[in-house]
């Protein structure tokens, strides 16, 4: 299974609190979208996420970078080790 993250915002007005879309499939030349779901936002008011991007480690490990909307409703850039 390959999954790919990708601008998911509607039209230029949705600039500032971006949407980040997921289309998954088996092969990179036939992926389809899966759309906006709750995995793929943040959490707070604005949901916004971008510029997610995940680093294979190995051993099962990956480091995940991206930038979210915060609780207070500015953006912050984050990192995680999953």
């Amino acid at each position: 299974m390959i999954a790919a993250f990708y601008d998911g915002r509607a039209s230029a007005a949705e600039n500032f609190e971006e949407r980040t879309g997921i289309a998954i499939g088996t092969d990179p030349a036939a992926l389809a979208a899966i759309g906006i779901t709750a995995a793929a936002e943040s959490p707070y008011a604005g949901r916004g996420l971008r510029y997610l991007d995940v680093l294979p480690l190995g051993g099962g490990r990956n480091r995940l970078y991206y930038e979210m909307t915060r609780p207070d409703g500015a953006h912050e850039l984050r990192t995680e080790l999953r």
